[in-house]
C-alpha cells in the first residue's frame, strides 16, 4: 500500500513540474527551431535586388543583394548597405562555417559565379544566409539562378 502512495506521489510531482515548465515557456516562448527561415530558388536579372531575409525579389529598402553592371563587360553580384559576402567553394555551407566566412563589402565578379559554387551572406538584418549557384550568366548575358537558405 505504501509503494502505491509513494508512487502516486511522485506521479503527481512529475506533473506539477511538468505544468510548471509548460507555464513558463509559455510566458518566455518557445525556443527557436535551427534550420532555416527562408529557402527557395531565385533568378536575378541585370538590375534585380533580393531580400534574403523574407525571399522577395525588387525590394529595394530591404534588399541584401544586388546584381549589377561595373562596366561595359563586366558585372557583379554585390551586398547591399548592411550586408556583407564571402565566398565557401564547392562544399555546402550551414550556419555554423557562415559565420567563419571571410566578409567583405565587395562584390563577386560574375566570372566567379560557376554552378555548383556556393557563398555566404551576412543580411542586413545579421542572419546568415547560404547561396548555391545553379546557373549563371555566359559573358555577362542570361539569368544568375540562385538557390538560398537563411538561418534564423
Amino acid at each position: 500500500m505504501r509503494g502505491a502512495i509513494r508512487r502516486r506521489s511522485d506521479a503527481r510531482g512529475a506533473l506539477t513540474r511538468l505544468c510548471a515548465a509548460a507555464m513558463l515557456l509559455s510566458v518566455l516562448g518557445a525556443p527557436a527551431a535551427a534550420g532555416p527561415v527562408v529557402q527557395g530558388v531565385a533568378t536575378l536579372r541585370q538590375g534585380d535586388v533580393f531580400d534574403l531575409d523574407r525571399g522577395r525579389l525588387g525590394v529595394i529598402e530591404t534588399a541584401d543583394i544586388a546584381r549589377v553592371r561595373i562596366s561595359a563587360d563586366k558585372e557583379a553580384l554585390v551586398p547591399r548597405p548592411g550586408a556583407l559576402i564571402g565566398l565557401r567553394g564547392d562544399r555546402s555551407p550551414d550556419e555554423a562555417s557562415c559565420r567563419k566566412a571571410q566578409f567583405s563589402e565587395r562584390g563577386v565578379l560574375m566570372h566567379r559565379l560557376r554552378p555548383g559554387r556556393y557563398f555566404c551572406i551576412r543580411t542586413g538584418e545579421g542572419r546568415m544566409a547560404a547561396l548555391r549557384v545553379l546557373k549563371a550568366p555566359i559573358r555577362g548575358r542570361g539569368q544568375l539562378t540562385l538557390e538560398h537558405r537563411t538561418f534564423r
